[in-house]
């Protein structure tokens, strides 16, 4: 179906998979989309969107972008939020690295990168 690169700048961790996230989960929507299986390789992360899928509050720094994902995840559909680890998802570091040398926001892709 394609993929996407985003450029946010200089961001830690959490904050560039919270993008990678929201950003995602934005795009499979507007695509149709409406059974997913989001895959994250961050635990700190996983923990985060499951208390929102629970639908209890988490008051943390990244307040905005966690009630962004939670409305989106709130829409009629199913999304099944599970670990992947990190050698499992060497195609998203990828991405991230190729998204440094893009211009700042996001680019949706059609296929993979050359590098």
């Amino acid at each position: 179906m394609g993929g996407f690169a985003q450029n946010i700048g200089f961001a830690n961790a959490v904050a560039a998979e919270l993008w990678a996230v929201k950003s995602g989960l934005d795009m499979v929507w507007d695509l149709g989309v409406r059974r997913l299986v989001l895959e994250v390789d961050s635990e700190v992360v996983l923990t985060m969107l499951r208390v929102l899928q629970s639908n209890r509050d988490f008051a943390v720094w990244h307040e905005a972008i966690l009630k962004d994902i939670r409305s989106l995840i709130q829409r009629d559909w199913t999304v099944v939020i599970q670990h992947v680890y990190g050698k499992g998802n060497m195609c998203d570091d990828c991405l991230a690295n190729h998204a440094l040398s893009l211009p700042f926001g996001i680019h949706r892709l059609g296929s993979c990168p050359k590098d």
